[in-house]
């Protein structure tokens, strides 16, 4: 009997010290990445327009410039900034830029009725 109350002192004295110690380390909280989906240490989360990225994915991400869309100024074309050039506050696509036309205005090649001499 004394051996049963030793032994049932003993596991009572091991649990208190387990759950006053906690199991072993605590599990860091994960995050998930939007972009490539593997999950990764909530500390090192980025948020890019919205999403949880990773490092790594958040590295790689397009600048908020890249990704802004705009209008161009003579054809109406949308697309990505990256792909156009602003002049003068306004944006144009590579076929309609003012520089571009400026440039074609002075190329008139070798043909006849210009004075190229």
């Amino acid at each position: 009997m004394k051996r049963t109350l030793t032994l049932a002192a003993l596991l009572a004295l091991a649990l208190a010290l387990t759950l006053a110690v906690g199991c072993g380390a605590k599990a860091e909280a994960q995050a998930e990445c939007s972009g490539c989906g593997t999950e990764f240490p909530e500390k090192d989360a980025c948020e890019v327009e919205g999403k949880t990225l990773c490092p790594n994915c958040a590295e790689a991400a397009p600048a908020a410039d890249e990704t802004a869309m705009h209008e161009c100024g003579k054809c109406g074309m949308k697309m990505a900034a990256g792909e156009m050039v602003e002049q003068d506050g306004q944006w144009f696509c590579s076929h309609c830029s003012p520089a571009e036309d400026h440039e074609h205005d002075h190329d008139h090649g070798d043909h006849e009725g210009h004075d190229h001499g």
